[in-house]
């Protein structure tokens, strides 16, 4: 069997992070590989231990190893200077026998799907040399580098000049939309960009989710309406900041206006995916005249089941979109331009509607009543030409 050593795998605060690690598990097992991952986190992070337990909890024959850096963006200001600067002697003077052997030992080297393909700050180039830090090696080792489906977003001339020097070495460089797919071509030349989806469109039916949401939810998903989710976002691009409070409630207000619309109609659930999220949704809905729902889960496999029963989902992040999306229940998608090319890209590439003007909202959920099926059947042939894509492409190289 194949080895396949695919850096990184993301932490469980957001589920859309997890969600991804999930769908590239689903495509690679399906392609004959035997999957290890190496964590985002360090050994001695809470993070690495819970996201390893999880992942293994579903696929008990996934590897997880160790991250390279210790880093984490809830820290002190002094702890993160104190992991930049182990980081920086780490890059500077690499002496990792341990991370020689996986990547020896090891087939092909992936770099995992996301939003990582950006350099507009000092935060974003210390991230890059990071994350790239260990195809320096695989390229030395002579080994096959496939970026899975990345977007991008603003970047500085000496960003995009960082993205060109460390993926011009990569044999393939999957891109998950088509905005970012243009813009990359354009942006950097001689890098072999594919266009494809999110890794997330991948992730298969697991029958101990099923059994967990039963166990969990099914006493609440009694009822003789149709239902709707939705799940709000308040933070920056990366999750790197809060949404001033104008902002907040310029969303909250929109939010406020379409639950008013549908209440009569349907049961409400808002649902919080993202920890950093769970504060701003109480906020709203203790502003709307409903009896609404709030679920809170982590867990993607699980959110997924979630989004399985309802009629459709209004959605302000995208894994929440995908995950919808992949169960087969149509997407209404509502975001912000500062959020980037990923959102609005992934939504046009599968035909979903979506806004970033939150008085449209009401218009294009009705669309959705009326053309539900049609949506559904948009979303089943997506995700087969995608998946069928994306295997060619790799048994291909």
């Amino acid at each position: 069997m194949k080895k396949a050593v695919v850096f990184y795998l993301w932490g469980k605060r957001n589920a859309g992070d997890m969600a991804i690690c999930l769908g590239t598990v689903s495509i690679l097992q399906e392609l004959g590989y035997k999957v290890t991952f190496v964590s985002r986190f360090a050994k001695g992070q809470e993070d690495y231990q819970e996201s390893k337990e999880y992942i293994q909890y579903y696929h008990n024959n996934v590897e997880v190893k160790p991250g390279l850096f210790s880093f984490d963006r809830e820290n002190s200001k002094e702890q993160k200077l104190i992991s930049y600067m182990n980081g920086i002697i780490k890059l500077i003077s690499p002496n990792d026998k341990q991370l020689k052997k996986i990547i020896s030992d090891a087939d092909v080297i992936f770099l995992n799907g996301g939003n990582q393909l950006r350099g507009n700050s000092f935060t974003d180039y210390a991230r890059l040399a990071a994350l790239f830090y260990p195809f320096k090696l695989a390229s030395k080792l002579n080994k096959p580098t496939i970026c899975l489906p990345q977007s991008t977003a603003e970047s500085s001339k000496f960003g995009l000049s960082m993205l060109k020097n460390r993926l011009g070495s990569f044999n393939q460089v999957f891109i998950r939309e088509s905005s970012s797919f243009t813009l990359l071509n354009e942006k950097i030349k001689g890098v072999p960009f594919i266009k494809s989806t999110d890794a997330c469109f991948f992730i298969k039916d697991v029958q101990k989710a099923s059994d967990k949401f039963k166990r969990k939810y099914s006493s609440i998903m009694k009822t003789n309406n149709k239902c709707i989710a939705i799940v709000l976002r308040s933070t920056t691009i990366g999750d790197l900041g809060d949404f001033k409070d104008n902002k907040k409630q310029l969303f909250a207000d929109s939010i406020r206006n379409f639950v008013k619309e549908f209440k009569d109609d349907y049961k409400l659930y808002f649902v919080v995916q993202t920890k950093k999220d769970k504060e701003y949704t109480q906020f709203v809905m203790n502003h709307v005249d409903v009896n609404a729902v709030m679920i809170e889960e982590y867990d993607p496999y699980v959110i997924r089941e979630f989004y399985r029963n309802m009629h459709f989902v209004v959605a302000m992040r995208l894994h929440a979109s995908i995950l919808s999306l992949t169960a087969g229940t149509p997407v209404l998608g509502y975001f912000d331009k500062e959020w980037g090319l990923k959102n609005p890209g992934i939504m046009n590439d599968v035909g979903m509607p979506w806004t970033a003007n939150g008085n449209e909202l009401v218009q294009k959920g009705r669309e959705i009543e009326l053309r539900r099926e049609e949506y559904v059947e948009k979303i089943k042939s997506f995700i087969d030409v995608e998946k069928r894509k994306i295997s060619k492409a790799f048994i291909e190289n």
